[in-house]
């Protein structure tokens, strides 16, 4: 049986500041990806500056919509522009594990700074393939630095309105901060924005058949573009199997090694839909154990 854990939304939730209008001599604003941002109630990052559309994205639970915006210094504490722009919440938003992003509209004058860790490159989230190194910025995690963390990308969900990856788990602030996915070539490509993570950091356990399993590291998050909603059944099954506290995940350890198993995740050339040893094991190891039973039954 599977124990359930409770996931946690990052976003960082502060008393209110004074905004202070900017200057007219203040240096041009230039939002860049992986900035902290200020919504009116929580801190957050910013995840990915759209160049082509002219607006950014975040994750929708880092304020209301229409909630303005301000760039924010994590190592001081206080905002560094005044209200620079503007929260918009996916309509698919549902405020658990569907659609988690929101777009920014700037105000004039603000001018959108790179995409200095993920490139400009949007993945097809569906495309992406199981495995594939997977990693994240957030301003908490890494406040006052360049620094990364990285994982391997686990599923997306089956209409695209999140997917989950096994990584050192954000931590609250680095909500809506940007995803991306590498290549063997080393080309990067934007996959999402961070929505959740284990609460309070513990990535959960499970027995299965008496066997004790500590969950993995992992983490939710939501592509850019609409997609259907997430039940609370798959949500479950891709957060258990990216944290390998299911069935399949079990099998995956009984069947190899960490080494091995690092080794194969980064040698697969299947798609994100195809199963591991352990999946498949978990499908046919039940059936096994049936037929040695039904056969048992039978008297010759």
């Amino acid at each position: 049986m599977l124990k359930k854990k409770y996931t946690s939304v990052l976003a960082v939730t502060v008393c209110a500041v004074a905004i202070a209008a900017p200057s007219a001599t203040a240096a041009p604003i230039q939002p860049t990806q992986g900035d902290a941002i200020y919504a009116g109630s929580g801190l957050c990052t910013l995840g990915f500056n759209d160049h082509e559309t002219g607006v950014s994205y975040t994750a929708a639970h880092c304020g209301g919509d229409g909630a303005r915006i301000a760039l924010y210094d994590r190592k001081t504490d206080r905002p560094i522009t005044g209200n620079i722009g503007t929260l918009h919440l996916s309509p698919g938003y549902d405020q658990q594990y569907s659609n988690d992003f929101a777009r920014i509209e700037w105000d004039p004058g603000v001018t959108m700074g790179e995409n200095i860790y993920s490139g400009d490159i949007k993945a097809d989230i569906t495309s992406i393939k199981r495995g594939v190194k997977t990693c994240f910025h957030g301003e908490t995690s890494h406040t006052g630095t360049n620094d990364v963390t990285c994982g391997e990308f686990h599923r997306a969900a089956r209409g695209g309105g999140g997917f989950s990856a096994t990584v050192r788990s954000p931590r609250s602030g680095d909500s809506g901060g940007p995803i991306w996915v590498e290549e063997q070539d080393g080309t990067k490509k934007f996959a999402g924005v961070l929505s959740a993570g284990p609460a309070f950091g513990n990535a959960g356990a499970a027995s299965i058949n008496g066997i004790e399993i500590k969950g993995k590291e992992w983490l939710w998050a939501a592509p850019i573009a609409e997609g259907k909603k997430v039940s609370q059944s798959e949500a479950s099954d891709l957060i258990f199997g990216a944290a390998g506290i299911n069935e399949a995940g079990l099998y995956d350890r009984l069947l190899s090694s960490d080494k091995s198993s690092e080794r194969d995740s980064s040698s697969k050339s299947e798609g994100s839909s195809d199963m591991s040893p352990g999946e498949i094991a978990a499908i046919v190891v039940p059936i096994v154990l049936a037929l040695l039973s039904l056969a048992s039954s039978i008297k010759f």
